[in-house]
């Protein structure tokens, strides 16, 4: 799967709060890229990670301040199945965390 935006959140600096747009891809040997673009000049542009289970993508949105719950509603709503499937393998391991 080439890059796709998949979900946006805000963060917060010390007066103002700015967005970071989540970016997903996906390669033939079965780990994804996760892309965070920070909208903000006085932070870094942009954090690229690897993942290839849905337990680092809880560790991911642990360190980037994002909200797993709205990442998995977007996840589990975009148009492409093994997005919507991550969506669900994510969802089920944070549950059983939780």
């Amino acid at each position: 799967m080439k890059r796709t935006h998949i979900y946006t959140y805000e963060i917060w600096g010390s007066v103002v709060e700015w967005p970071v747009k989540v970016y997903l891809s996906s390669s033939d040997v079965g780990s994804w890229k996760v892309d965070f673009e920070y909208v903000d000049p006085e932070a870094r542009t942009s954090v690229s990670h690897s993942a290839k289970v849905a337990e680092d993508f809880i560790q991911i949105a642990e360190e980037r301040n994002m909200d797993i719950e709205g990442f998995i509603k977007a996840l589990q709503s975009a148009k492409q199945a093994e997005v919507r499937t991550l969506g669900d393998a994510i969802e089920g391991v944070h549950r059983s965390a939780v």
